[in-house]
């Protein structure tokens, strides 16, 4: 992203600010009601009605989240303002019933709400928002360290098992999103070490939810055979870095063009995590891709070059600038 482009978005995350700041609990204009519900019922979450329905609760965190402070103080003011504005009786400004009430509703009933909105967000994102009318799909990890509880401790030990009392617990997060709209639309949390917790096993999971004639961007972290020829088996192409350090397997086939080559990327011998026996034998020997080589220029910075791999194979109709300029949007 060029610094004039940067200066646009970050202006326009400031007008969204202001907007959101103009009206308490502002969610609920973004966040109806029925959609909770069905949140509620997909969850099994049964509630009384009193001033902390789970509709005002989740309002009242998401203005919480996006809060300067992020305090549950600044939360329960929001609540406070918006049913003096409806005409209702005012809640107390203690933070406990809020905190209780934000407790009761589980993970299923966030997970639900963040896929069903993102989606319906993506779907609704206006044609020209799209690459080649195509939706992508952004696949990112990262980890997060959290409290020091005897329940986190449990559930995602701290990163050096071998120093115990020394850390904090850690948890490893991978997140599918839109690029047209940037919500989330799938996640996955994992304990940091472990079966089956690194980033590929994580996308291997998520990656059933893709759908046809998607694209998945993505860093080296996911330049992955077994990975990329799954996908593509569902009609779903890839764009992601090079990694040199796994050593593809990689056959030249012809030049398309300054800095576009066309490869035969050859099966691996050993099946890697995330995989059965059976799922790595059906797929192909191997599949064509194409390396793209861009330059990447920041101001202030040297110039560096990045190799993309990617199964759009098409050099007329994704040429290398186009290439460059999707995963620069990444």
């Amino acid at each position: 992203m060029g610094h004039r482009t940067g200066r646009k978005f970050a202006r326009q995350v400031q007008v969204v600010r202001e907007q959101l700041d103009k009206e308490p609990l502002a969610f609920h204009k973004s966040l109806s009601v029925e959609v909770i519900h069905d949140a509620l019922a997909e969850s099994k979450v049964d509630f009384r009605e009193r001033t902390y329905t789970p509709w005002i609760t989740i309002w009242a965190f998401l203005c919480q989240l996006r809060s300067a402070d992020q305090s549950c103080r600044f939360a329960v003011c929001q609540v406070v303002a918006y049913l003096a504005s409806q005409g209702r009786r005012v809640c107390s400004a203690a933070t406990s019933t809020y905190c209780e009430a934000r407790a009761h509703l589980p993970e299923a009933f966030y997970q639900y709400l963040f896929r069903r909105v993102g989606r319906q967000t993506m779907e609704d994102a206006p044609r020209q928002w799209l690459f080649h009318g195509r939706q992508v799909k952004v696949v990112d990890g990262t980890t997060v360290s959290m409290p020091d509880t005897e329940a986190n401790q449990d559930e995602y030990p701290q990163a050096d098992p071998e120093r115990p009392g020394l850390g904090f617990p850690i948890a490893r997060l991978l997140v599918i999103f839109s690029l047209a709209v940037g919500t989330v639309l799938e996640a996955a949390i994992r304990p940091y070490h472990g079966k089956a917790t690194g980033e590929l096993a994580m996308f291997r999971e998520l990656s059933e939810s893709l759908q046809p004639n998607d694209i998945v961007l993505g860093d080296k972290g996911f330049c992955s055979y077994c990975h990329v020829a799954s996908v593509r088996g569902r009609s779903v192409d890839v764009v992601v870095t090079l990694n040199r350090s796994r050593l593809p397997n990689l056959e030249r086939i012809r030049t398309l063009g300054k800095n576009d080559v066309l490869y035969c990327w050859n099966k691996p011998h050993d099946k890697p995590e995330g995989f059965t026996a059976e799922e790595f034998a059906v797929l192909p020997p191997s599949i064509d891709v194409r390396i793209v080589t861009v330059a990447v220029q920041n101001r202030g910075f040297r110039t560096k070059q990045l190799e993309i791999v990617t199964t759009l194979l098409d050099e007329e109709e994704f040429p290398p600038s186009e290439i460059a300029e999707l995963y620069r949007r990444r």
